[in-house]
């Protein structure tokens, strides 16, 4: 079987060290995401933020259509996502996933349990989503640049945050060229994300899920009503905490960074009630 070269960060520990981060991005995305929260992370962990298959600006030449097809289906990326802990030789390891990135966690600790210590999921891509699909599609596939930022900005709560933040119409334009660029191999993976077996996987997956795990959701998220997906962890998982962030939509890892940042220490220190 084909295996794509890995592109990470790696940030080492600054001090005494309690164990290892994986922080798996959203779809679309890549592992620059979790860039706000590298400094407080690697205070206490080794930061690994792994570009799952398909979303490297490397990739682009590097394999055919076909290879991508064979490469861009659910199972080959949790396949991938355990070759590359084991590669590794990660230890004590916390999972965080944001988004699709968060399903792809849930399933990794299901296919092999002994290698993860805990989860952490944000804003956790879910059978809830398909409520929202048309919108996931405006959001995710728009042909036309302004349309494109247009949903992008729907994703967030504090509207402002991406009208006066230079760095985010920057990245707003980069993502847009490389879905352009590779637009039906996106478009060959949504499909893979929201076929029913695999929503199917993502549920048993919660449902076996034996680990300490912390649930992080957006009051605003468009696209995970809040409501619905409380009710769905807290029914579903066996040692989930479940989190509201007030203000934050698809994204609190960046509208919500402190207190993100505060959430993560207190479920790993056993301090949330």
């Amino acid at each position: 079987m084909l295996v794509l070269n890995y592109y990470f960060n790696y940030v080492k520990c600054k001090n005494d060290k309690k164990g290892t981060f994986l922080c798996l991005h959203d779809f679309q995305s890549n592992q620059n995401t979790f860039n706000g929260i590298i400094n407080s992370i690697s205070e206490e962990y080794d930061y690994y933020s792994l570009n799952l298959p398909g979303h490297s600006i490397q990739e682009k030449n590097l394999l055919t259509k076909k290879e991508f097809q064979d490469q861009l289906n659910v199972e080959s990326i949790v396949n991938f996502i355990i070759a590359f802990i084991k590669n590794n030789d990660l230890k004590d390891l916390i999972i965080l996933g944001h988004s699709f990135g968060a399903a792809l966690a849930t399933l990794v600790q299901t296919k092999e349990p002994n290698l993860v210590k805990k989860l952490i999921l944000i804003s956790p891509y879910n059978w809830t989503i398909l409520f929202h699909n048309k919108l996931f599609k405006k959001i995710y596939f728009s042909k036309n640049i302004d349309k494109h930022n247009e949903y992008q900005i729907c994703l967030y709560k504090n509207i402002s945050y991406c009208s006066t933040t230079p760095s985010w119409w920057i990245e707003s334009k980069k993502r847009f060229e490389f879905t352009i660029e590779n637009y039906d191999r996106f478009w060959f993976l949504y499909k893979q994300m929201k076929k029913i077996s695999n929503m199917l996987s993502y549920h048993d997956a919660i449902r076996k899920n034996t680990i300490p795990t912390l649930v992080i959701l957006g009051k605003f998220d468009t696209l995970l009503n809040y409501k619905k997906n409380q009710r769905y962890f807290s029914n579903n998982l066996k040692c989930g905490k479940v989190q509201i962030l007030e203000h934050s939509g698809h994204f609190p890892h960046i509208e919500q960074k402190n207190e993100t940042i505060d959430l993560i220490f207190k479920f790993l220190n056993n301090q949330l009630i």
